[in-house]
């Protein structure tokens, strides 16, 4: 897309929608003031993004509920250019072809990112996972993982390995909301309460 293109494109959305959000999003999602959803990044349906949460190269599965001042998918930098600054080592500079935005970071379903966590670009955060606040997460985080601290660490996991599964095998992320409160009603009973 050219430049004037992207320009023209952000210029309409802040004018006609919300300032700062110009992703592709999917439906349902409920997202709080001061978000800024890079054009980089994709959302699914049915999500929570707290107030001054910030994605720039990232996609968002189903149901996931991201807590306030959540930073995801930031810009890496160059550590082997003499500079880190990005007004030395971008790409239009000629030093080098670099341009920090590596690999998108993946939060999958029913994912629950606390306040203040920061996830790294190209990281992973799969199904059901919670990320507790302010972790920085800087690996890939198994399905139903809690991780918290810095970096992240497992914590534990939400549910033994044959419930795990069984969550998983029954993708009820994918429905829409009414069915989806539905299934989860009927596998919360095989879960039992804790």
């Amino acid at each position: 897309m050219s430049v004037l293109l992207k320009s023209a494109h952000r210029l309409l959305k802040i004018l006609i929608g919300k300032k700062g959000i110009y992703c592709s999003m999917g439906k349902g999602n409920k997202i709080c003031s001061g978000a800024f959803l890079h054009e980089m990044t994709t959302i699914g349906n049915y999500n929570y993004i707290g107030n001054n949460s910030m994605f720039l190269n990232a996609t968002i599965g189903n149901y996931c509920s991201i807590a306030s001042n959540a930073k995801i998918g930031q810009m890496n930098h160059d550590l082997n250019c003499v500079s880190t600054s990005t007004h030395i080592f971008g790409p239009t500079h000629g030093i080098t072809s670099f341009n920090g935005f590596i690999d998108p970071t993946i939060i999958e379903n029913d994912v629950w990112i606390g306040a203040n966590a920061c996830i790294k670009q190209g990281v992973k955060v799969s199904t059901g996972a919670v990320v507790g606040a302010n972790a920085v997460v800087t690996k890939n985080v198994p399905p139903y993982a809690i991780v918290a601290g810095v970096p992240a660490k497992i914590i534990r996991y939400r549910f033994d390995a044959p419930i795990i599964q069984k969550l998983l095998d029954s993708k009820w992320w994918e429905l829409d909301i009414s069915e989806a409160v539905k299934k989860c009603a009927q596998l919360q009973k095989d879960v039992g309460e804790k």
